[in-house]
Formats: C-alpha cells, structure tokens, sequence
C-alpha cells in the first residue's frame, strides 16, 4: 500500500513518504521503534485500522527494492499504534482485493465499527457528497432516508466489508432487490453524469453496487 495514517478511527489517509511520516509523527515513539541502532517505523492501515511497517521510508534504506516507499500489515500488536485484527485484516482490500470475508463481524466494541458508525451519524451529508462524486447520482431524501434505515437496522458498521473509502456504496448493500432505490433510468442517467468522470474512485473498493435499469422514475434533487 502506499498510503497509512496515525490513529484508529480516523477516516483520512496519508502518501507514505519521509515528509508526510515526519509531519504526522515526528518521527517518536510509538511509531519508531529502535532495536539496536536499526528504526522501525509504524503506522495504521487507512481502511483496517490494523499495524503496518512503513518499508524504505528513508532514502538511505537499502531494502527499498521497489524505490518508493510503502507499508505492510504486520501480525501483531504495535503498543501505542494499534491492535492487530485478523478479521479485519483478511478482509482488507490492501491485503487481498479479491477475499470477501462473510462469516464473522465485528465486535460492538471494535473501534472502527465504532468510527463507521459516527462518520454516518454525524457526517451522513459528507457520505452523500462522496456517493454523489462518485457515482453521478443524485438521490432523493425518501430514498437516502431508506438506504440509512435498512443500514442502521442491519448495523451496517459491523460488517467487515465496510471500510472507511466505500462507506456510501455500503450504505446501499443491505438494500432488497427492487427497492425503489434502484429505480433508475440508466441511459438517461449515463447521458446526463458520465460514470467515473474523475478518474479513479477509491470509494468503490468492493463494486458491489447493482443498478437495474426500470420504467420507474427516481426523484432527483
């Protein structure tokens, strides 16, 4: 991965870089680890919240193989930085695009869940404008207000599919088919917001979203 940030629940990544790593921890404890005159350097994955090992942080390392930087999850704790988490490591994008992990949750206690949860709480117009970049699509109150419930109910933020970067196309997953939701027109749709028109989306980690083009209309606003 190219990318970490410092601190469980935070919904922002940074480039992994000497820099941005310098800016964001200055370089002291927990996050620089000192054996023996030889520097470790740690941070938090941005979509698992799990401990990664920064590798050819500096320019002076000499097992920066692939001349840039990039981080790595790691099996264990890192004190002070995060606690590692299998479950959520397997179903993390960085460590394997393709694994779905299906059959655990997390706990109502786990700090990300907790995270996800306030992020839709609190910023839910944040999580709209992100789906709204993303997709083109604008969506009507009734249809936001539905999507929200259903996610709410189905306590969206303990699935282990919902990251920090794919919030709003979670948001949708728990939807049944033929809900209205998906009441969309789709050639007018791709002639009036091209799909993808700013290059690459990293809220759609997963793809998961199914459009179903109906006679039905969705209310624009």
């Amino acid at each position: 991965m190219d990318v970490f940030k410092t601190h469980v629940g935070e919904g922002k990544a940074l480039m992994i870089n000497e820099e941005n790593f310098y800016l964001a921890t200055r370089e002291r404890k927990p996050y620089v680890v000192d054996s023996g005159g030889v520097k470790s350097f740690y941070a938090v994955c941005p979509e698992c919240d799990n401990p990664i090992q920064l590798i050819g942080l500096l320019r002076r390392q000499q097992d920066s193989l692939p001349h840039r930087p990039y981080g790595r999850h790691i099996g264990h704790d890192v004190p002070g930085v995060a606690v590692y988490d299998e479950d959520a490591y397997l179903s993390c994008p960085f460590s394997d695009p393709g694994y779905w992990r299906t059959d655990r949750k997390r706990k109502p206690s786990n700090p990300t869940g907790q995270a996800l949860y306030r992020i839709m709480r609190d910023r839910f117009d944040r999580v709209e404008y992100a789906w709204r970049e993303s997709s083109g699509l604008l969506l009507g109150i009734k249809s936001l207000r539905r999507a929200l419930t259903v996610w709410r109910n189905d306590k969206g933020w303990l699935n282990y599919g919902s990251t920090y970067h794919n919030l709003p196309q979670m948001l949708f997953f728990g939807l049944p088919p033929g809900n209205p939701v998906w009441a969309m027109r789709v050639e007018e749709l791709a002639a009036r917001f091209p799909f993808g028109r700013r290059g690459r989306n990293i809220l759609g980690a997963f793809g998961i979203l199914r459009f179903v083009p109906t006679d039905q209309d969705l209310a624009f606003r």
